[in-house]
């Protein structure tokens, strides 16, 4: 079975291509265009990967990641920040967000695939992990813009 990515970007033809990406190297894929659709997602499913942009107005991709590692059943999903900003921090950015991979925008297929290849390798080391299941608590664990 292939993993699931949740990709939570603003820009609705950034979120198309990456789904683009992501599917053609086998994932299947979740789109969300706010902090806010991707917190209802995550009330129903839990992905194995979340893709998320940085800079979103309403909950920006920072509100949205802090909020995800306070909920006991998501913080252990990766995620792999995407962010034109992330360029001008280096490499170490993402892990300063609580992230566990950063990708700078523009970004090829390549880098994005290999970022979520990196951080579900990862997780399978990881056996601490829940796997992947419905989810019914979750708007009640995430902070109140969820």
């Amino acid at each position: 079975m292939s993993a699931t990515v949740l990709i939570v970007d603003d820009c609705i033809d950034i979120a198309r291509i990456s789904a683009h990406y992501l599917e053609t190297a086998g994932y299947r894929t979740i789109t969300a265009t706010s902090a806010l659709q991707a917190c209802q997602i995550l009330g129903r499913t839990t992905p194995d990967c979340i893709v998320l942009d940085i800079m979103m107005p309403g909950m920006t991709g920072t509100e949205f990641l802090h909020g995800l590692r306070k909920d006991p059943i998501c913080r252990s999903v990766p995620v792999v920040l995407v962010s034109a900003r992330i360029g001008f921090h280096g490499s170490h950015f993402g892990i300063a967000m609580e992230a566990d991979y950063s990708v700078g925008k523009p970004f090829t297929r390549q880098q994005l695939v290999q970022a979520v290849r990196t951080v579900l390798a990862k997780k399978a080391g990881d056996t601490a992990t829940p796997p992947a299941a419905a989810r019914t608590d979750l708007p009640a664990a995430l902070p109140a813009p969820c």
